[in-house]
């Protein structure tokens, strides 16, 4: 039908004004998303998602920490060989490296890059649709949409690969559109490049965007051959095929790979992908149940924009293949419900899995208002339409990820914070009652073995478990909920790991055990901190922690002799690391005050202590026995603890000397506490001493927990 020359006219006259308003639209778009993706960005909460964000973040935490940048990286959470990979590592290896140069942290550099690789899909968005011949204005207008949606803008700043592989797919798809249209190797190139780096890093995307390569090419493919250039067409068939062939021996190598590196972890093997298949495809019941499409209708809602567009957006696209013979906007739509139904379980629990897809309905979107511009009308409201649903898809965001993305936290709870500030780096934490969850042992930033609910059920497969891991370090065991009330396996696993078996520290919650040579930095820390992380101490949990029985005497002879492995666990127990050597000459003991065990001495004991490479700070509590300062008239006046450096040529330099007088001084009395950095260059060795007053008499004094560290 032709247009009056009045319209026409008309139309050229609105043309510049409307590309205008597009383009400040676009503008706004863009600035508010700026704005919304980088709001709290070092928030160390991972709002959305939190458990899959962990599994990643917690990778990337220990490929940068460890500087491994191995295939089989790790993903510490069941033990040796501490690797569980899921997807190809290259977000992981990025952002590592990223925050390793700019001293981020692993919020910081995981959403620097998901933000990066979103904002890198613009591109490939502009050029596709340049060469399916969109105009500016209604690229505009798609990119509006595409920047106003609650799930690029939600979870572009996740620590996720989501945009990441968008990202490779859509400039997979822009090489494969040029190679259909002229054939030449550097569109293969970039074909074959992106399409792997998309298959490798995340599967279900890639094949979104892989799937309609496949029927475009077969669609254009029979074009040409309709149009009697069987040579051409045969030679576009043999390009695409050239470009499919690397991203499938990409993505089936690395299925490969992780399932084998998955089967060597004992307890990791029911992530491999025979494992994980009926999960992630579902049943055939699955695409038929009402309840999961109502769920994934719902998650659609969250993510873009309430799913009655949707239903109109389709009504419409059927009247436009009435009208005009238009297929474009339904296919998009029908394009969208298909990937629905290949991955129906997976879209109804996750909606970050709608990132991978969102751009099809918004593409659906822009076609039809550009059909509908056709007319004068159409394309004024064209605008106003844009808007409409730009402010439904903020609302959603406002209303439904905002008050999480926004939440000043530094995600953890008590236990997990208290975990990562007391544990040794390369310590490991056993945890049990949590089934497996990667947040705990992301915010703990620790090594775990999380015996999933099934292993307790199997205790053959309990101990084939453990006997695998014998030899690991394990610092701590936490367990949780019910499991708290199941003494046999506690009992079980203490004896297995040398645990200690009363409770160091719980939180109403989960229960916490250590391994003794732990509980002298934990209580010195405790000590420290009193209301540490709001942690309580089981009743009675100092003093019944009692020392192994003194099976060797120390010796008092005003000579140093050498510390034996009984006297480190019994004398020496509240010292850590164990001294090395001794001196006394009226000799050194144990012995229970109202603050707990302490190790009793006299003026003229002192002991010598080792200096790790990586110490730091050293925290000791000290102080006189109470009898010595209660009689008014026998009692003593006063002692001086000394702390020495001493260098690998035996050269001492005083670093600390606290003389207290607890007759005199009244905020004397009891344990008092001293923490302090270690002096640079650090000393070989440290020398604890006691030293009396003018007399000593009544001077018995006693270190508490002293922890070098």
């Amino acid at each position: 039908m032709n247009t009056p020359p009045s319209t026409d006219a008309a139309l050229q006259n609105i043309s510049p004004s409307i590309k205008y308003i597009s383009f400040v639209l676009l503008a706004i778009a863009l600035g508010l998303h700026v704005v919304l993706t980088t709001r709290n960005f070092d928030s160390g909460f991972l709002a959305g998602h939190e458990f899959r964000q962990a599994q990643t973040g917690i990778s990337i935490n220990f490929i940068q920490r460890d500087q491994d940048y191995a295939l089989a990286y790790p993903t510490p959470l069941f033990g040796p060989p501490w690797s569980i990979p899921m997807e190809f590592p290259l977000y992981q290896w990025i952002s590592a490296w990223i925050g390793t140069q700019l001293d981020l942290t692993v919020a910081e550099s995981g959403r620097a890059v998901s933000i990066t690789f979103f904002y890198l899909c613009l591109p490939a968005m502009v050029l596709l649709l340049r060469n399916i011949r969109m105009e500016s204005t209604h690229i505009n207008y798609v990119l509006t949409l595409v920047l106003t949606a609650p799930v690029f803008i939600y979870y572009s700043r996740a620590v996720l690969i989501e945009s990441t592989a968008l990202c490779w797919s859509l400039w997979f798809l822009y090489g494969f559109v040029r190679l259909s249209r002229s054939p030449h190797w550097r569109w293969w190139l970039l074909t074959a490049i992106c399409g792997s780096l998309a298959a490798l890093v995340k599967v279900t995307t890639f094949m979104v965007w892989g799937t309609g390569a496949l029927v475009g090419g077969i669609w254009w493919f029979a074009k040409i051959r309709q149009s009697g250039d069987t040579n051409r067409a045969n030679r576009n068939l043999m390009w695409a095929a050239l470009s499919a062939v690397p991203p499938m021996i990409a993505g089936i190598w690395w299925v490969g790979f992780s399932d084998t590196i998955k089967r060597n972890s004992p307890d990791g093997q029911f992530l491999t992908s025979a494992q994980l298949r009926d999960f992630n495809l579902g049943s055939a019941a699955d695409r038929v149940d009402s309840e999961i499409w109502n769920e994934l209708l719902q998650n659609f809602s969250l993510a873009l924009f309430p799913a009655s567009l949707l239903v109109i957006l389709g009504l419409v696209t059927i009247l436009l293949i009435w009208q005009r013979r238009v297929f474009l906007p339904l296919i998009l739509t029908l394009w969208a419900i298909t990937v629905w139904c290949a991955f129906p379980g997976l879209y109804q629990i996750h909606d970050y899995y709608f990132y991978a897809m969102a751009l099809l309905p918004v593409l659906a979107i822009g076609f039809t208002l550009k059909e509908v511009s056709r007319s004068s009308v159409g394309r004024t409201i064209a605008p106003a339409l844009v808007v409409t649903i730009s402010a439904l898809q903020l609302r959603g965001y406002f209303e439904d990820y905002a008050p999480t993305q926004f939440m000043q936290s530094n995600g953890g709870g008590h236990m997990e914070n208290f975990i990562r500030d007391t544990f040794p780096t390369d310590s490991v934490v056993l945890m049990l009652g949590y089934d497996w969850s990667p947040s705990l042992p992301y915010f703990m930033q620790r090594r775990c073995l999380m015996i999933r609910d099934v292993l307790t059920q199997d205790r053959t497969a309990l101990n084939t478990l453990f006997d695998r891991w014998t030899d690991v370090p394990v610092g701590g065991f936490l367990v949780a909920n019910s499991y708290r009330e199941n003494t046999e396996l506690i009992a079980t696993i203490t004896d297995r790991f040398e645990l200690e078996t009363s409770v160091i520290v719980t939180d109403g919650h989960a229960d916490l055990r250590v391994v003794r040579d732990l509980r002298y930095r934990l209580h010195a820390n405790m000590a420290e901190h009193p209301n540490n992380h709001k942690l309580q101490r089981p009743a009675g949990a100092e003093t019944l922690i009692a020392p192994e029985p003194n099976t060797d005497l120390i010796v008092a002879d005003g000579e140093i002799h050498p510390v034996t492995s009984n006297q480190a666990e019994s004398v020496f127990y509240l010292i850590h690391p164990a001294p090395k050597h001794y001196r006394t000459q009226l000799g050194i003991g144990t012995g229970l005050t109202p603050q707990g065990y302490v190790m009793i001495t006299h003026p003229g004991g002192e002991f010598w202590v080792n200096v790790d490479a990586n110490a730091t700070t050293i925290t000791a509590e000290f102080g006189l026995q109470e009898e010595v300062y209660q009689d008014p008239h026998d009692h003593s006046d006063g002692v001086s603890f000394q702390i020495l450096a001493v260098d690998a040529a035996g050269a001492e330099t005083q670093i600390l000397e606290r003389y207290i007088d607890p007759f005199n001084h009244l905020e004397e009395r009891g344990k008092l506490k001293m923490s302090f950095p270690l002096p640079h260059p650090l000393p070989a060795r440290l020398r604890f001493a006691v030293l009396p007053g003018e007399s000593d008499a009544y001077d018995w004094a006693f270190w508490g927990n002293v922890v070098v560290q």
